[in-house]
């Protein structure tokens, strides 16, 4: 299962690929079968996402669940994923931040911007 959501407020840029066709070109050249992937794209915030994953996956006792996100987001995702009764998945975090924030936010809004994004998603 790959889902993602959307916490955009218009769904495109344009110029820009949807999500979902990117990762299908990823799955693709992996050797995956995209038709093996049960994609979720409706949620707008991490337990919306968490619910619906639940809902489509509908997990089983005996199966192994591996939540996969930023390792900055995992504690969020974590809660909203167990609050749907999916305990018993493992956690893999990934893409890891080891910058620091140089000279603290300042004014300098150009050089910013990225980390007001994941304040504000946050």
């Amino acid at each position: 299962m790959f889902s993602e959501g959307s916490g955009r407020l218009r769904e495109t840029v344009i110029g820009r690929p949807a999500i979902p066709s990117v990762v299908v070109n990823v799955f693709v050249l992996l050797g995956i079968d995209p038709d093996r992937i049960t994609w979720g794209d409706q949620s707008s915030n991490t337990a919306k996402n968490a619910a619906l994953s639940f809902e489509a996956a509908a997990p089983t006792s005996d199966e192994t669940w591996v939540l996969v996100t930023s390792a900055f987001h995992m504690g969020q995702a974590m809660a909203s994923f167990e609050a749907t009764s999916w305990e018993d998945s493992l956690h893999y975090p990934v893409d890891y931040r080891t910058r620091a924030v140089a000279g603290g936010i300042g004014w300098d809004c150009s050089s910013t911007l990225e980390d007001l994004n994941i304040a504000i998603k946050e």
